[in-house]
């Protein structure tokens, strides 16, 4: 059967604006973290506002969900149709099934992207990626997550007996159901078991290599030395497949990936999919050290940098809101606007929008760049060794504005 993947979100307008995100740029290196970031300080930013303190309209007798509460697989109702939550390692992937029968659980799934605040999942094109088999009917749930015709709110508390307990568009709250699934020790079930892993598949001239941090991941495709595209985001696994949500790319890419690998590391599948006997990939695995992270606290704020050789001052500011805006000479010679993020000590800036696209751009620009962050000095300075290589070039040297 057809399987159907749909471009949500900023995905969609980061190709759109950029008009040059088909692009495989053979200029960019390999991901290569940094093991030796010492001089990263941890951040002291202030308190998130307690969920006490704001009124949530949760009935007495309810309080809040925290990330702590949750188990691994629940089955909750949406719109009269049952889905299968699941949650992983509680790294900011969720994921909701329908499942097939006999309990196969190769009909489709949506993932979602949210950190669960006050217990909150908001589930739509913003923050969301479906991968289905075809189901000729337009009340079908993911049919109608897929086509942007339903986005709903699932707002999740722990009543007086301990279990947890939902509501649906600020409905009536009901107890979600436990679902215990058997542990198929021949693959990855738990993500944790992925952290630092290096995972390289040969898929004929190419090999895909997965690198995994703490639920974050990178896919390379690499042919010979030379990387000929990249993407990065989240990754977990649930109920026994490795999921994969894309933030960012650099070129044009798929939102998501589903894979089966094999608990010795040594092969992946695509799956589960429904009536298909999908091809086993044999891969080799090696291990790398998880650099100490960087904290977006850390190195969110406003940075400055003057070329002195083209006498281009820049202006980079990380919003807290992870949104990006970074000025060459206030904008007269670069431009650049996206989201923004770090995975490990990598940071990762979606190109959304970008001065003179259309003109500097024939001939494809990424749709995104990463590099490493080091010597970080919070407050002061960094070095940012990045993959760009747009003319005028993005400077490596920041340090924090002076203010007269």
């Amino acid at each position: 059967m057809k399987k159907v993947f749909l471009w949500t979100g900023c995905l969609v307008a980061s190709l759109a604006l950029v008009a040059c995100g088909d692009s495989s740029d053979n200029s960019e290196s390999n991901i290569d973290f940094d093991e030796d970031l010492s001089s990263s300080e941890e951040s002291s930013s202030a308190e998130a506002e307690s969920s006490s303190s704001i009124d949530l309209g949760l009935p007495d007798g309810i309080r809040a969900a925290t990330l702590e509460d949750l188990e691994k697989n629940y089955v909750i109702e949406v719109n009269k149709a049952p889905l299968h939550m699941a949650t992983g390692v509680k790294q900011g992937l969720f994921s909701f099934w329908v499942v097939g029968n006999a309990g196969a659980q190769d009909t489709g799934k949506a993932l979602v992207v949210s950190d669960f605040e006050n217990g909150f999942i908001n589930v739509g094109p913003d923050n969301m990626a479906v991968s289905t088999i075809k189901v000729e009917n337009d009340k079908f749930i993911l049919n109608q997550l897929q086509a942007g015709k339903l986005k709903f709110q699932l707002q999740f508390g722990v009543n007086e007996d301990d279990s947890l307990v939902y509501a649906v568009d600020g409905g009536k709250f009901k107890v979600a159901e436990v679902e215990k699934l058997a542990v198929d020790k021949s693959v990855v079930t738990n993500a944790e078991n992925l952290e630092g892993k290096r995972i390289a598949c040969k898929e004929g001239d190419t090999t895909v290599v997965y690198s995994f941090l703490k639920g974050r991941y990178f896919m390379e495709r690499v042919v010979g030395s030379d990387t000929i595209s990249w993407n990065a985001g989240y990754a977990d696994a649930h109920r026994g497949t490795v999921l994969m949500k894309m933030q960012f790319r650099s070129g044009a890419d798929y939102p998501m990936w589903s894979k089966i690998i094999s608990s010795k590391l040594d092969s992946v599948t695509i799956g589960p999919v429904a009536n298909e006997i999908t091809p086993k990939v044999y891969c080799e695995s090696s291990d790398f050290t998880v650099p100490k992270a960087v904290e977006t606290s850390s190195i969110a704020g406003e940075w400055t940098a003057l070329d002195s050789e083209s006498n281009i001052n820049w202006t980079w500011n990380l919003k807290n809101s992870m949104e990006y805006e970074l000025l060459g000479n206030k904008g007269a010679n670069e431009q650049k606007l996206g989201s923004w993020d770090v995975y490990g000590d990598v940071l990762l800036m979606s190109v959304n929008t970008m001065l003179d696209a259309d003109t500097r751009c024939k001939n494809g620009c990424p749709a995104a760049i990463k590099g490493n962050v080091k010597d970080l000095k919070k407050g002061s300075s960094f070095t940012y060794n990045h993959s760009d290589v747009s003319d005028p070039m993005i400077p490596t040297k920041w340090e924090v504005p002076e203010y007269e």
